[in-house]
């Protein structure tokens, strides 16, 4: 199987699964509470670039979530028609109307923005899901916060990978581990 984009082969990966352990690695340092509905959905991407996309829209998120005063982050991974759905909501600031066209360009600062960070984050995460054949949707909600959302084509099952060889098996990541092929990535 072929993902969109110089012919990288790409593994069918479970999105909540990463959205989880990105969550476990980076939620314990801002005190927030966390609202998970996450289903199993698979993907075809590389498992370092899938991971990538979920760790910088959490991070994005508690980022934005230091110092306010409620601090809620909300991770929703489900399959809608033939897409994987991910949301990473906030209860942070969320970001000026005006502003929100420019999310996700290299380098762009929201203006009087003094959250740590270069603008790198959400334009990686615009340029790997665009390339595998999706779409970044970014803005703020009605009673407040951010949203971003993730739409990548999905996988029914990992079956049209069983011709591969042992060797490229898909293997599961964990942060802080080497990635293993103990069990596959798509079991949760």
């Amino acid at each position: 199987a072929r993902c969109r984009g110089k012919g990288h082969t790409c593994d069918a990966r479970d999105v909540g699964e990463h959205a989880r352990d990105a969550v476990d690695a980076l939620v314990v340092d801002v005190d927030a509470a966390v609202e998970l509905d996450v289903r199993p959905v698979l993907v075809r991407c590389p498992q370092a670039l899938l991971f990538d996309v979920v760790l910088n829209l959490v991070n994005n998120a508690l980022k934005h979530l230091r110092g306010q005063p409620v601090r809620v982050l909300r991770l929703e991974a489900k399959r809608i028609d033939d897409a994987a759905v991910l949301t990473v909501s906030d209860s942070g600031p969320g970001v000026p109307a005006e502003a929100v066209g420019s999310l996700g360009r290299p380098f762009y600062r929201v203006p009087g923005d003094r959250t740590p960070g270069t603008g790198i984050g959400l334009a990686t995460v615009r340029r790997i899901v665009e390339r595998h054949g999706g779409r970044l949707e970014l803005g703020s909600q009605p009673a407040g916060g951010f949203f971003a959302r993730v739409s990548l084509p999905a996988v029914d099952d990992a079956s049209d990978f069983a011709d591969r060889d042992a060797g490229d098996a898909p293997a599961a990541l964990a942060p802080g581990k080497p990635p293993t092929t103990d069990r596959p990535s798509n079991v949760v």
